[in-house]
């Protein structure tokens, strides 16, 4: 039995697959609702969702604070005087975990086989820094929405890379902003559905190696477990910091 097939044992992981929408209402009545904050992982589409007019104008801008870099809530934090989780909506977008590793593989690191990739990272045995290190590819993959030694996740609203445009339709009406229309998938991986990717072996390693991200984020090898467009950020509290 895997790490994650226990997680699911062991709590209560039905809450998971319930339909969720966020709480609109309390996001708009925060003080600086009228910018939004985004927490920009990579591999999430974000430089396809950047290139948007609309978004742009939608974000929070400040000399210090530009959008061209994946910063973490920590990063984005430093920038401003003001609690941004409490005064601000912030907002990411994640992926699944199995997809996610061969996309990144596939346009960072294709110089070795996607197997032998799976193996130096789970053991911890490969360096997996960017040229332009503004991000680490860290052990636990969405570790930039969580603020140093808290396990509760930052970002208010949180979409599915998989129902993307269907998810900013939704933030834009509700947040009373222009509409949030992707430009066509830019830096798109070229590699052949995720899972032809994995063997018995490397799907069983990021199953153990990721079960906290497939627990907290509604994720199997099959994909999402529940059909929401968001994830509910109340159930993404980490398990341990």
């Amino acid at each position: 039995m895997s790490l994650w097939q226990e997680l699911i044992i062991k709590h209560d992981y039905f809450y998971l697959r319930e339909k969720y929408e966020p709480d609109w209402k309390k996001c708009r009545n925060k003080k600086h609702h009228h910018r939004l904050f985004y927490i920009r992982i990579r591999k999430t589409g974000s430089t396809s969702l950047l290139r948007s007019t609309s978004i742009k104008n939608a974000l929070a801008t400040t000399k210090d604070l530009t959008w061209d870099a994946h910063w973490s809530f920590n990063d984005i934090q430093a920038r401003h005087n003001f609690n941004i989780h409490k005064h601000a909506v912030v907002f990411a977008v994640v992926r699944n975990p199995f997809d996610w590793l061969v996309s990144f593989w596939a346009r960072h690191r294709n110089e070795i086989s996607f197997e032998d990739f799976i193996k130096h990272w789970t053991e911890g045995t490969i360096s997996l820094s960017l040229r332009d290190k503004d991000q680490l590819l860290t052990s636990f993959l969405f570790s930039q929405l969580y603020a140093t030694n808290d396990p509760q996740i930052k970002a208010h609203i949180i979409l599915r890379f998989e129902h993307l445009q269907k998810g900013l339709d939704i933030l834009a009406t509700q947040m009373n902003i222009p509409a949030l229309k992707l430009k066509k998938n830019i830096n798109k991986s070229r590699h052949n559905h995720y899972k032809e990717h994995y063997t018995p072996e490397t799907r069983q390693m990021i199953e153990k190696h990721c079960a906290e991200e497939l627990f907290l984020f509604g994720y199997s090898f099959d994909g999402a477990t529940d059909d929401s467009i968001f994830i509910n950020p109340y159930h993404c509290r980490r398990l341990k910091v």
